[in-house]
């Protein structure tokens, strides 16, 4: 028993550690998220979506307590996909909010691989940024 408790304190140790350095942010600019090539960042009072992915992708961009509470539905349009090799750039106001989005809120991108005007594919990835 007092191994597993061991086990169980080094994992909670660790996993706070990690929660600690995922949430501190000095300048939240500086950050970038990565995932599958797609790469979300934070200048100014943007959010800049570079699609490194291989094919064009679709996003969609929410306030972290907004989506707790908002039904929607994937959907891709020219004004929501970006090309593999593209970038598109975010104004903070274009972001689906509650309010007006405000610095240290935190952003959900949701993107998933454009394929059809509705998403067929059962994959849809976020990337988060603090703002």
């Amino acid at each position: 028993m007092k191994r597993e408790s061991m086990y169980r304190l080094r994992i909670l140790i660790s996993l706070s550690v990690l929660l600690l350095l995922l949430s501190s942010c000095e300048n939240c600019d500086d950050q970038d998220f990565v995932q599958e090539g797609v790469t979300t960042k934070v200048i100014g009072e943007t959010v800049v979506i570079e699609n490194n992915h291989e094919k064009p992708i679709s996003y969609f961009a929410i306030e972290y307590e907004t989506d707790q509470l908002t039904n929607w539905a994937a959907r891709s349009g020219p004004e929501n996909t970006i090309a593999n090799g593209s970038s598109k750039v975010v104004l903070w106001e274009e972001i689906m909010s509650d309010g007006s989005p405000q610095r240290e809120d935190r952003i959900i991108i949701y993107w998933w691989v454009a394929e059809s005007e509705f998403i067929t594919s059962a994959v849809m990835n976020q990337n988060i940024v603090v703002l």
